[in-house]
């Protein structure tokens, strides 16, 4: 049997918006120390229509892995023009004009200009210091952050240090 096929076809790179996403998640995870994550979710039931439906979510793992969702990146399977569908905070702060709460993009180049934007907003600033805030309140002072789990931390003083 010929094969028909061009050898070089599985060789196209695409950069798709979960990869983008999931290594915006990893960034989080970075700047927090684990404290504070992200996770992108594939919605299931519109890949079965044809739909890419990437949620992204704030995570924090200390408590019992509470999620918000910040935006939602829609597409299929052309990839651009997608959509992402943001709370209606989100998307006055960062401009959205069109009287919804989605921006369609055209490409990759303006989807990362948007999630800069996202990711500066104060509103998403507000959601990652008010968790920060509600996780800290349930642990004492002594207790350090660190790789997503708490450690005590051990203070010595020296006897010099005594009146």
């Amino acid at each position: 049997m010929e094969n028909l096929w061009s050898l070089d076809i599985a060789e196209v790179k695409v950069n798709t918006p979960k990869e983008i996403l999931d290594e915006q998640a990893y960034w989080l995870g970075q700047i927090t120390k684990n404290l504070i994550t992200a996770e992108v979710e594939v919605d299931d039931y519109a890949l079965r229509k044809g739909i890419f439906d990437n949620n992204f979510y704030i995570v924090a793992p200390t408590l019992d892995n509470y999620r918000y969702r910040l935006f939602t990146v829609e597409h299929d399977m052309d990839i651009y023009p997608l959509k992402i569908d943001l709370d209606e905070k989100l998307y006055q702060e960062i401009g959205g004009t069109n009287g919804g709460t989605s921006i369609e993009i055209d490409n990759e180049l303006q989807f990362k200009e948007i999630l800069e934007k996202v990711f500066h907003a104060h509103r998403t600033k507000h959601i990652v210091g008010v968790l920060n805030s509600q996780i800290r309140s349930f642990y004492p002072p002594e207790m350090d952050f660190k790789q997503n789990r708490l450690e005590t931390q051990v203070v010595s003083q020296s006897e010099d240090n005594y009146f």
